[in-house]
């Protein structure tokens, strides 16, 4: 059985799996509300950091390695920065949809949309 403990608003602060001899997995977070910490039953832990207006902009692993997210005016993101596999691009239409993705290898996704802005193709770095 597993059991999840709650705070008093309502957050999961912790998770114990059936092994009740290991210690459970915890959360914590920052004075917003947004998570900060986790912490596995090895005391692996996963922090997040976030900007003014509580978007994520690190993500550090427990290994060390950090992934950093970047947003544009209108909360889209725009980057994700990758210690291991490099940077992420994605860009918009005017109306917020989705036109590519660009990894780390400079291969491109790329979105079409009909006049209704419904998704009409999707096409890989491949042309598939």
């Amino acid at each position: 059985m597993t059991t999840t403990g709650y705070n008093t608003f309502g957050q999961r602060i912790s998770v114990q799996g059936p092994i009740t001899s290991e210690p459970p997995t915890t959360f914590t977070y920052d004075s917003n509300g947004t998570l900060s910490t986790t912490t596995d039953p090895l005391n692996h832990q996963t922090r997040r950091l976030y900007d003014a207006v509580s978007r994520l902009t690190r993500l550090t692993a427990p290994h060390g390695f950090a992934t950093q997210f970047r947003y544009d005016a209108l909360n889209r993101v725009t980057d994700i920065a990758d210690a291991r596999q490099g940077l992420t691009r994605f860009t918009y239409d005017p109306n917020g949809n989705l036109l590519s993705v660009t990894d780390a290898k400079h291969q491109t996704t790329t979105y079409i949309y009909d006049h209704l802005y419904r998704l009409q193709r999707c096409t890989d770095a491949l042309n598939r």
